[in-house]
């Protein structure tokens, strides 16, 4: 893998025009599935700064790779796209678990009309994508109030998440 590393990166930096043709761009897109976790990064962090464009070829295939190909292929979506893509985000809790799922829950970040579809994830989540789901309600509270906190908490009670809501 370390051997492929340093072509790949200098070729990037050195000769980014060659990159627009549409034949490279999807073998850098293939290299966001690398068991090289520095390609796959070096990849995303490539394809990250393109153009909405290269968009429908990032979702092409986009079950069909690896794991971890899936959550580099989401964050190069969220990089070019933030909340435009926010039907694709919404679409991927329906079929993603564990990190890919996480990966989607902060996806919605950009997004305040997902308040209500975070709240009923900060409900039902454990783990890992709990902690994202409560991750992005703080940052969308702190959107809210200007970067302010007024001691509100979108949690009223922490522990109607485990008996329910109260009525």
């Amino acid at each position: 893998g370390g051997g492929r590393l340093v072509p790949i990166t200098e070729a990037m930096e050195e000769h980014p025009l060659v990159f627009e043709d549409y034949r490279l761009q999807a073998a850098v897109i293939t290299a966001l599935s690398d068991r090289y976790a520095e390609i796959a990064d070096a990849a995303e962090k490539f394809l990250s700064g393109k153009d909405g464009q290269i968009v429908p070829l990032v979702k092409r295939g986009f079950w069909e790779t690896t794991d971890n190909g899936r959550i580099h292929r989401l964050r190069v979506i969220e990089s070019i796209c933030g909340g435009a893509e926010n039907e694709f985000y919404l679409g991927l809790l329906k079929r993603a678990k564990k990190e890919l799922r996480a990966e989607a829950i902060h996806a919605l970040r950009f997004n305040t009309e997902n308040t209500g579809v975070l709240l009923d994830l900060a409900r039902t989540e454990k783990g890992l994508c709990l902690e994202m789901t409560e991750q992005v309600l703080g940052m969308m509270e702190q959107e809210e109030t200007g970067g302010r906190s007024w001691g509100i908490s979108v949690f009223p009670n922490p522990t109607w998440f485990q008996t329910g809501w109260p009525g």
